[in-house]
This record gives structure tokens, C-alpha cells and sequence, in this order.
């Protein structure tokens, strides 16, 4: 009876050690396979808005519009999924966590379907190239005012004063 209770014990204890947790690369393979799944949503929700602006027919409007949200809701669920297991791989393997921090993880902001409509929208991508240019170069400048050498004064200046208006 005691040699039962041994061997059971034993068992228990290889068994559990065998299921806690995945290796690594399982891991880092997960995140790479998420990562793959996100980048097809979310080029399949941006060929879907872009055939959407191109397309005048209500009905391919209304199915697009269908398929965008279905989309959008496996793209919220990869990315979840891709979370949970960075959590994991941070908090359950943290002697390969530093290591891990060091090789740059690819950010996905998460995005409404309104922003990949505006994505793909001219106005916002000039607005999005302006903001960047400003972050880089600083704040707005006016350009210098060229001067004649002969007098002194800017161009500016000779030309608001040879405009005279006379009644």
C-alpha cells in the first residue's frame, strides 16, 4: 500500500512538472504567429476601406461595412491573445524576460475602425506628415525677410510703403 502511495506521488510530482509551463520558443513562436494574424486584419480592413471609398453600389457598401467589423473583432481577439502571452513570457520566464525587452517588440496600437478610414484619407496623411515635420524641425518659422542692400530696409517694408491709397 505505501509503495502505491510512493509511486503515485512520484508520477504526480513528473507529471506536473512536465505540464507547467511551454519553452520559450513556443512562446516567442506564438507571438510571431499573432503577430502575422494581426498584420493580415489589418491589411484586409484596409483593403476593405479602401474598396468602400472606391465602390458607389449600397449593397457591396453594407457587405464591406460587415466585413470590416468581423475583421476588427478577430484583430481585437489576436491582439489580446498577443498580450496575454507577452504578459506570460514577462512574468513566468523572467530570466528570459531581459533578454526579451531587448529585442524590440513590434507595437500595434489599437485602432478603430474610424482610423483606418482615416488612414487611407489624403487629409489625414498630410496632417499626419505635418505634425511629424513639426516634432522634428520645431515649431513653425516664418521666412526671413530678404533686404535691399542699397537702402537697408526689407522688401516688405519698401512694399507696404509704395501702396498708397488715394480717394
Amino acid at each position: 500500500m505505501r509503495l502505491h502511495k510512493w509511486i503515485w506521488a512520484i508520477s504526480l510530482l513528473v507529471t506536473s512538472v512536465y505540464v507547467s509551463a511551454d519553452p520559450w520558443n513556443v512562446h516567442e513562436r506564438n507571438i510571431r504567429v499573432y503577430e502575422k494574424k494581426i498584420a493580415k486584419h489589418q491589411d484586409m480592413i484596409r483593403a476593405a476601406v479602401k474598396s468602400k471609398k472606391e465602390t458607389r453600389d449600397s449593397e457591396e457598401v453594407k457587405k464591406l461595412v460587415k466585413d470590416m467589423l468581423v475583421e476588427h473583432e478577430s484583430l481585437q481577439e489576436q491582439l489580446e491573445k498577443r498580450d496575454k502571452e507577452i504578459k506570460h513570457m514577462r512574468f513566468r520566464h523572467p530570466e528570459k524576460g531581459q533578454e526579451f525587452e531587448r529585442k524590440y517588440l513590434r507595437t500595434f496600437r489599437r485602432k478603430s475602425i474610424e482610423d483606418y478610414e482615416n488612414e487611407s484619407d489624403l487629409s489625414h496623411q498630410l496632417s499626419v506628415f505635418k505634425e511629424r515635420a513639426f516634432k522634428v524641425f520645431g515649431e513653425e518659422r516664418k521666412p526671413a525677410s530678404l533686404q535691399d542692400r542699397s537702402t537697408g530696409r526689407t522688401i516688405d517694408e519698401q512694399i507696404e510703403e509704395s501702396i498708397l491709397l488715394v480717394k
